[in-house]
């Protein structure tokens, strides 16, 4: 069990780093690979960097319907996902344009990854730990934040970066240590 433990782990800390790396040079992104152009674009990339990294871990923590054979959960949990992304989608465009197209895809995702978590938990239960990705998502979703809100510096953005990455990992090596102690 101590490998899917870390392999999860490893995943939050990978992919919510390459988040935060993108929220904070989302700017330098879109001039790397386009025109100044799409500059006004830099305010969606990281949101939408962050709602499809979410899949990733619906792969990983519903794992319970497989398990039990029971994989008709998935189907109407992605629906569920679905109709939730929909709801937003004509709750929010009107007064956010296409910022809120990112902030409902952000939320359906969101919510879809925490209800697969939550069935799948029912079902048989992996230990896997909600603190650290919930934390790891709430150091990304900050990180987003800030950069749109605040004009940094290059040296500033790679500073913050490099704490938030450290703090991950050591967020991550401790929850690992923890699991380890409680289950070997």
């Amino acid at each position: 069990h101590s490998f899917y433990y870390s392999i999860f782990n490893f995943s939050c800390v990978f992919v919510f780093s390459i988040v935060i790396a993108v929220s904070f040079f989302q700017g330098e992104l879109i001039l790397l690979f386009s025109t100044s152009d799409y500059l006004p674009a830099s305010g969606i990339l990281s949101i939408l960097f962050l709602t499809y990294s979410l899949p990733v871990f619906i792969q990983m923590v519903g794992l319970g319907p497989a398990i039990v054979k029971k994989t008709y959960y998935n189907a109407l949990l992605s629906l569920c996902g679905l109709l939730t992304n929909i709801l937003l989608l004509f709750l929010i465009i009107k007064p956010y344009g296409i910022l809120g197209v990112a902030i409902a895809a952000l939320a359906g995702n969101f919510i879809t990854v925490t209800m697969f978590w939550l069935v799948s938990d029912k079902l048989f239960y992996l230990r896997f730990s909600k603190m650290l990705f919930f934390f790891s998502f709430f150091v990304a979703a900050l990180s987003i934040f800030i950069s749109q809100i605040i004009q940094l510096s290059l040296i500033t953005k790679i500073a913050l970066t490099l704490i938030l990455f450290i703090l991950l990992v050591a967020y991550a090596i401790k929850n690992v240590k923890g699991i380890l102690i409680k289950h070997p």
